[in-house]
């Protein structure tokens, strides 16, 4: 009976820990935010921005605005604003030159944080149309000012309404463990099963315990290494084949996973033979500590991750496609009669994050020197101070959904393409996303020659056969460099070979390409500053602390001096360059070391030597990476009817882009969304 007691009081205390996870995850904490500010500063209302997105980017449609709530007291009713909040801005409207700011509190239930007007500055970005002058007091020649929350601020509040929509959570984990402390010490029972059964038991409740506890830590490694990536990309890299891929860099984790799997099993073995033979009735108490465990983890991804949007906008059909989508094949896209060559460069992860912040960057010391002068002195569609780049969408923020997005104009929906689209031996029988017209198409039907480079295996997620099928590319990797005995069969590092070699191959490739008859394309993708840490050439030196920083350095002298190369040869003068960064990095850690969580993270971008007067049209644009295909095609002289192609938009017209019309955390949605469009027009043919 004593035995049956335990075992129904532990069932309730795992529903009663589920139900608390479910009520905890559905609900999500509610914020206040009260400022306060001097009775004669002149305040009439207050507005509060808020940026939820990888960029910053503060737009009105992201903002709430109110009025005094009593004399200098204004309360924001904040909502879930801070549950996915990486940046805050409030900005102070009034007819008063001087502002005091008596105190700012962030309220949650269980749980608050103020600072004091003259402690506020030490808590500021920086100061948006107004200048800090002593204690509180703020000074701004046109009355209004706004002040911008740093990013470790906006981190510590972020991390604390987490802290606290777990504490219901934590609280009955607490309970059950005071409950397995009861059993341990005054309760007894004679054994009610057979030797083998419990045996059983014993391996189930081990299992169950060593997987709770090697999800909590790869929860933990997911955080801190893949913490701004979104779910979407996640999951399609989870979905994605293995082969050609480079797992050394998680050897580590997986080893310490294995020892902590193993540890637990030992001491969970050891201390159930321990209480079988002292009859204490404990084995589904160790059963629901393991399943607690492991809901736990799954509590933390789906709050962290936000599974609950990505679940609803994966149930909801979007006609984002059928409004914006402009095939290549239907309208008129027209080439001078001196074709142009194009050589684009794929920067691994290469992002204007690494240049200095007086460059537009986020970094103390710019990490990127030469890419930040080649985007400076050419094209990259910024104001000519600060660098620009390219917001990666939903879909593009890894390789393959990078190369998709800008060579297509489409990023790729991870829910509608599954791992048969994917394996390369697929594309023998059936075409890549044969739907999509790309600018491999578009340049195949112009006559073009068509080389990829990569240093790695190009089968690795589909490379080859989306190449091979969208312009009939000559696919050149570490394979082909095997086999035209460019480097030992029994060679390889990192994820193949290094760039050092990638860059002296693609020389020999490109010089044998011009001196063809037809216009040439010759795209590259690099390696090296891959995550997590990147990979340290003979090239690298050692001018920064940190591993990744010094890859990063590396690559762009290499690249530097690569398109100086370029510039030096007979036919740059018909040539174009484009480098662009196919992605932002997946170092979650690594941005966060340096700081830069917060930043307005884009890819980078440096057009060369485009057509004509081109150079001379460029504005300063938002855009995203989507809008690379038809801006490469213009950048190459053709004209293109409405200036779109996919869902992109040329840069160097005045038709608005996605971004700068919807912004960008709606065009994020959108492309969340099922698509019938997608999924039976561009999917398949």
């Amino acid at each position: 009976m004593q035995k049956i007691k335990c075992w129904i009081v532990n069932v309730l205390f795992v529903v009663f820990f589920t139900v608390t996870l479910l009520f905890c995850i559905g609900k999500g904490e509610k914020a206040t935010c009260i400022v306060e500010v001097g009775a004669d500063s002149g305040v009439e209302f207050v507005q509060l921005f808020y940026s939820e997105s990888m960029s910053n980017t503060f737009s009105e449609e992201k903002s709430i605005t109110v009025d005094e709530r009593e004399k200098g007291i204004f309360e924001i009713d904040l909502g879930k604003v801070m549950e996915n909040a990486s940046g805050l801005r409030l900005d102070f409207e009034g007819d008063s030159q001087k502002i005091e700011i008596e105190r700012i509190a962030f309220r949650w239930p269980w749980g608050s944080r103020s600072v004091a007007g003259d402690q506020l500055y030490m808590h500021l970005d920086h100061v948006v149309q107004g200048v800090y002058m002593w204690e509180n007091v703020y000074w701004s020649e046109n009355a209004d000012f706004g002040v911008v929350f740093s990013g470790e601020f906006v981190r510590e509040l972020t991390g604390a309404l987490s802290a606290v929509r777990m504490y219901p959570v934590l609280g009955v984990l607490g309970l059950f463990g005071l409950w397995g402390i009861f059993c341990l010490i005054w309760m007894r029972a004679e054994p009610r099963f057979s030797r083998r059964l419990d045996h059983l038991f014993l391996a189930v409740e081990g299992i169950f315990l060593a997987l709770g506890a090697v999800a909590l830590y790869a929860v933990q490694y997911l955080f801190s290494s893949f913490g701004n990536v979104s779910w979407t990309d996640l999951m399609f890299l989870t979905k994605s084949p293995l082969n050609g891929s480079n797992l050394s860099t998680f050897g580590t984790t997986i080893l310490y996973g294995c020892l902590l799997a193993a540890g637990v099993l030992a001491v969970s073995t050891v201390s159930g033979i321990w209480m079988y033979t002292k009859k204490i009735p404990a084995h589904f108490w160790r059963f629901g500590l393991g399943v607690m465990l492991l809901l736990l983890a799954a509590a933390q991804l789906c709050i962290h991750f936000d599974w609950l949007t990505y679940y609803q906008y994966a149930h909801e059909q979007t006609k984002l496609y059928e409004n914006e989508y402009v095939d290549g094949r239907t309208v008129s896209v027209t080439f001078p009669e001196q074709k142009r060559n194009l050589i684009c460069i794929y920067l691994e992860s290469m992002e204007t994050t690494y240049a200095d912040r007086a460059s537009g960057g986020a970094m103390e010391e710019n990490i990127i020197p030469e890419l930040t002068e080649l985007a400076r002195e050419h094209v990259d569609f910024s104001d000519g101070a600060a660098i620009n780049g390219g917001y990666p969408v939903n879909g593009a923020g890894f390789t393959l959904g990078a190369l998709l997005a800008q060579t297509s104009g489409v990023p790729i929906n991870e829910r509608l393409v599954n791992n048969d689209i994917l394996n390369s031996y697929w594309a023998q029988e059936h075409f890549y996303l044969s739907g999509v017209y790309s600018i491999g198409d578009l340049l195949a039907r112009e006559g073009y020659r068509q080389m990829f480079m990569v240093g790695s295996d190009g089968t690795f997620a589909g490379r080859n056969a989306y190449f091979h099928d969208h312009g009939d590319y000559e696919v050149w990797d570490y394979y082909t460099a095997i086999e035209k005995k460019k480097i030992d069969a029994d060679y390889r590092v990192w994820w193949g070979y290094e760039d050092e070699k990638l860059i002296s191959f693609a020389k020999e490739s490109i010089q044998k390409l011009s001196q063809e008859e037809e216009p040439f394309n010759f795209t590259m993708l690099t390696v090296d500053t891959h995550f997590t840490d990147g990979y340290v050439c003979g090239r690298c030196g050692d001018d920064f602390d940190l591993q990744y920083s010094n890859v990063l350095a590396c690559s762009s002298r290499q690249i530097g001096e690569f398109v100086e190369w370029i510039m030096e040869q007979p036919f740059y003068e018909n040539t174009t360059i484009v480098l662009t960064g196919d992605h932002l990095t997946m170092d979650s850690a690594y941005i966060s070391n340096m700081g830069a969580d917060t930043a307005d993270r884009k890819t980078y971008l440096a057009i060369i030597n485009p057509a004509g007067s081109l150079a001379e049209q460029e504005a300063c644009r938002q855009f995203s990476t989507l809008d690379l295909y038809p801006t490469m095609v213009a950048a190459l002289g053709a004209e293109i009817e409405g200036n779109r192609l996919g869902l992109g938009v040329n840069l160097f017209s005045g038709e608005q882009t996605l971004v700068e019309r919807m912004g960008l955390s709606e065009l994020n949605d959108e492309l969340l969304k099922n698509s019938g469009y997608y999924q039976n027009k561009l999917l398949y043919k």
